[in-house]
């Protein structure tokens, strides 16, 4: 086998190495991690508090959030149950989609609900937050991989009513990328993000807002595109 032949082949070693342990899974099954909802609208007052956190598990099993909107002086709407699902999957050039689905039957909010009774005339919620990991709340529980090995690459959050998609933007709002093992009980660590929906009406729950996806692109091995890369090129030259 020639030098060259053999650079070729240890690189496409490496590459399938990196791709074997790529095919394992980058987030643990049965991670516990924190999901919040909340909001604020346009008054002086006006501020939706979290009405929802709760602890679920990265399982790709739907689970249930359950709360109900909030303003600084109590309950303004009914309560109201949230949809969790998670899966991941590979894409194909090394990278992995960390996929959150939330969905909520009937909508988010009902219209009109008034987040600050002490300002004249109604003050509708117009921004609602889906606060992955607990960013700015209390036990900053985030989703935690199986090793540390994990490059942030990208995001990408849907917010649709129905069919309907409202709003598809590459976010990177507040968000902070750990994916190292720890204790579920451990605090601060995890992919963790703040991704919000600003209503145009000024009024979300006129937008028959349901559902939102969460999609998070990163690769555990940032060594294979360079490897592929290197591998190409000597391959492009051998043809040559």
């Amino acid at each position: 086998m020639s030098h060259l032949r053999k650079i070729v082949a240890s690189a496409c070693t490496a590459v399938a190495l990196s791709a074997g342990a790529a095919n394992a899974q980058v987030v643990a099954l049965g991670e516990a991690y924190n999901v919040v909802f909340f909001g604020e609208g346009s008054g002086s007052f006006t501020f939706g508090s979290p009405w929802a956190n709760t602890v679920v598990a990265f399982d790709g099993v739907a689970e249930v959030a359950a709360g109900q909107p909030a303003g600084i002086f109590g309950p303004v709407g009914d309560p109201v149950a949230y949809t969790v699902t998670e899966s991941q999957f590979a894409n194909g050039d090394g990278t992995w989609t960390i996929r959150i689905q939330v969905t909520a039957d009937g909508g988010f909010l009902a219209p009109g609900l008034d987040f600050d009774p002490l300002d004249a005339g109604v003050q509708p919620l117009n921004k609602f937050t889906f606060d992955l990991g607990a960013t700015t709340f209390g036990t900053n529980n985030g989703i935690r991989g199986i090793d540390a090995s994990v490059l942030f690459l990208s995001a990408n959050v849907t917010w649709a009513a129905g069919e309907t998609i409202l709003s598809s933007v590459d976010a990177t709002q507040r968000i902070a990328l750990n994916l190292a093992p720890g204790s579920p009980f451990a605090t601060g660590s995890g992919l963790r993000g703040q991704f919000s929906y600003i209503d145009p009406s000024g009024d979300i729950g006129l937008s028959g807002l349901d559902s939102m996806t969460l999609d998070i692109i990163v690769t555990p091995t940032p060594g294979a595109a360079s490897l592929l890369a290197a591998g190409g090129l000597l391959a492009a030259r051998r043809r040559r």
